[in-house]
Order: structure tokens, then C-alpha cells, then sequence
């Protein structure tokens, strides 16, 4: 894969095209590790792509890591109805999918 493929996959998926550098940086995260290690959680840059993120969209992450205990969250709009002043953190995702409107099965 090449630097011009990540960016094309990152603006496809995300709609932003990030630098040349940032996927280049990518890239060689994978080139560091051997062919079972790509799908090793434990080796993909998932702080590495969110600090570019962090370039191109209003969020950041204090952390990478996390538990499923209690988070305190404020939310407004459509959906925030379903909010409790503290949710556990793995609770999240089917929460906020519902409040889209995303149906899983």
C-alpha cells in the first residue's frame, strides 16, 4: 500500500485527506511488525492515528486506555433523552447507535 492509498482511504472513510507525512507514519508503523502482528490489537497505531486526528477534527483522546466503569456525560440533541447522568463506559456504543437511529441486528 502506498502513502496516496492511505490518504484516499482516510478522506473516503473519514472526509479528510490527511498529509503525505501522517500516512507515511502509518505505513511504517506496519512495516515494523511481522505478518501476524498486523492483527495484534496490541500493534496497530491507534494513538498514532488519533493524534492525526486530532489535526482534523475536534476531539481528542485523553488516553488510549480505558475501562468499562462509570463516565460522567452531558449530551443535547436528538437521542439525549436516553442518556443517564452516568453510563458504563461499554455501554456507550449501543447507546449512541440508538440514538442515530442505527439498528444493529
Amino acid at each position: 500500500m502506498s502513502a496516496a492509498q492511505v490518504i484516499e482511504r482516510m478522506e473516503a472513510a473519514h472526509g479528510y485527506a490527511i498529509k503525505s507525512e501522517e500516512a507515511t507514519s502509518l505505513l511504517e508503523h506496519f512495516r515494523k511488525t511481522d505478518e501476524g502482528g498486523l492483527y495484534n490489537t496490541t500493534n496497530l497505531p491507534y494513538r498514532q492515528l488519533a493524534m492525526i486526528q486530532q489535526n482534523y477534527v475536534p476531539i481528542g483522546w485523553g488516553s488510549m486506555d480505558h475501562s468499562g466503569d462509570y463516565v460522567e456525560l452531558a449530551m443535547f440533541g436528538p437521542g439525549s433523552g436516553l442518556l443517564k447522568p452516568f453510563v458504563k463506559n461499554f455501554e456507550l456504543h449501543n447507546l449512541m447507535l440508538k440514538a442515530a437511529g442505527v439498528t444493529v441486528k
